[in-house]
């Protein structure tokens, strides 16, 4: 009947999942079972929830079904691979790496994502090349920029583009470019599973301020933030909210009892089962120490993934 549930059954067994970890909450594991075999289809509001779980956004997984899915699935894997250990190493290598795979794809296929995709590569290679700024890439930074200026609507494409550009702006850029986001979400539904949600978007805004050690932005990205609503299925969010707000708070008043509010709810996080949150949540509140109370106490038994 559908090709969607034979793509997804085939993304899913590439990627040695099960398929009880897909239709959990969302259907039945007979209704699963035929829907992996194209007998049923399934609403788009399933649907987004599964490619979240399988780690794909909507235009990746229309390109897909498009393709010899094992090929392509495996190519999203070595790019992601790429990504993660050149932001963890800051090897501009990497990202030249995954410039020339995409590049290969774009020029096979033809798909705009994966020209877009192309040029932030060659944007990452350039920052990281050059000790955290873009200068070789600058004309393709701008490219980029202006597509997103230029859109008056923002669908998860857009946003998941404004997301993975967030971490190589300028604080001038970042400033201009989060009110834009936030007038232009407010046109469009959240429903979209694998679209980057507002509270994400934030966390990403503010390690720019953190990492330029810019309080004046630090406070302006807080402003905003608080003046925000989130309504998100993901406690991660409200956690980051809560401690620039402690944070904050400290340097203002330096009052000690703002650090202990942050060290109880680190404690609440490592406790919960959010083994996902923790370590980010540590490495940013011991960020947000060294900069903000280096005249205070060090947190206690606050542990980091380094």
């Amino acid at each position: 009947m559908g090709y969607i549930g034979p793509t997804i059954r085939d993304i899913r067994t590439n990627k040695g999942l099960s398929a009880k970890y897909m239709y959990n909450d969302i259907m039945s594991r007979v209704n699963y079972s035929r829907f992996e075999s194209g007998k049923i289809d399934t609403s788009a509001e399933n649907l987004m929830e599964m490619l979240k779980r399988i780690n794909l956004m909507m235009f990746e997984f229309a390109n897909l079904s498009g393709r010899d899915t094992a090929a392509a699935v495996a190519e999203t894997d070595r790019m992601t691979q790429l990504v993660a250990e050149g932001h963890a190493t800051k090897n501009p290598e990497n990202f030249r790496e995954a410039s020339r795979i995409v590049y290969k794809s774009w020029q096979e296929e033809g798909y705009v994502a994966d020209h877009d995709m192309y040029l932030t590569m060659k944007v990452y290679a350039d920052f990281y090349a050059h000790h955290g700024q873009v200068i070789d890439a600058m004309p393709e930074l701008r490219d980029l920029l202006n597509y997103l200026d230029k859109t008056e609507t923002w669908y998860s494409y857009e946003q998941m583009m404004l997301y993975n550009l967030l971490p190589i702006l300028s604080v001038d850029e970042l400033l201009i470019l989060l009110p834009l986001y936030l007038q232009r979400i407010n046109k469009v539904s959240q429903m979209d599973a694998n679209m980057a949600t507002i509270g994400e978007i934030f966390v990403q805004a503010f390690q720019v301020a953190i990492n330029h050690r810019d309080y004046g932005v630090f406070k302006k990205l807080l402003g905003m933030f608080n003046e925000t609503h989130i309504q998100e299925r993901y406690m991660a969010p409200h956690f980051y909210r809560r401690l620039y707000n402690d944070y904050a708070n400290y340097y203002d008043k330096k009052d000690n009892a703002c650090l202990g509010e942050v060290e109880s709810m680190l404690a609440t996080v490592r406790n919960l089962d959010f083994p996902s949150y923790y370590p980010q949540l540590a490495n940013t509140a011991l960020s947000l120490h060294v900069w903000l109370a280096d005249d205070a106490p060090s947190l206690k038994d606050v542990e980091t993934n380094g």
